[in-house]
């Protein structure tokens, strides 16, 4: 997989937020009634979609503990914190409720 096959943790980020971006904005253009079904789960928040949250979450707390091991983060800032604000930067395009305001 593209992703687990990058060199780097900072080339994992990268590699995972394109992915979350080009399958979203496919789903967005090319099935819309699952769109649809998707925005309609973040926005009533139904289990599928806090598990997909939470699953994107992990994902990136993951890749930052290893790039830490690694020396290629720093380490001062504490591993939630960090994790939290990569998720609000990608959470616009992923989150199918924001994405509709965020494509161009």
């Amino acid at each position: 997989d593209a992703i687990s096959d990058a060199p780097s943790a900072s080339e994992r980020l990268r590699r995972m937020f394109k992915a979350l971006v080009d399958a979203s904005r496919d789903l967005f253009f090319h099935d819309r009634k699952l769109y649809d079904i998707a925005a309609t789960s973040a926005g009533e928040a139904w289990p599928s979609s806090v598990a997909y949250e939470a699953h994107i979450r992990n994902l990136i707390a993951q890749t930052i503990r290893e790039g830490r091991e690694a020396g290629e983060f720093e380490r001062k800032t504490p591993l939630d914190e960090v994790s939290n604000v990569i998720y609000l930067t990608m959470r616009p395009y992923v989150t199918p409720l924001l994405l509709q305001y965020n494509l161009d």
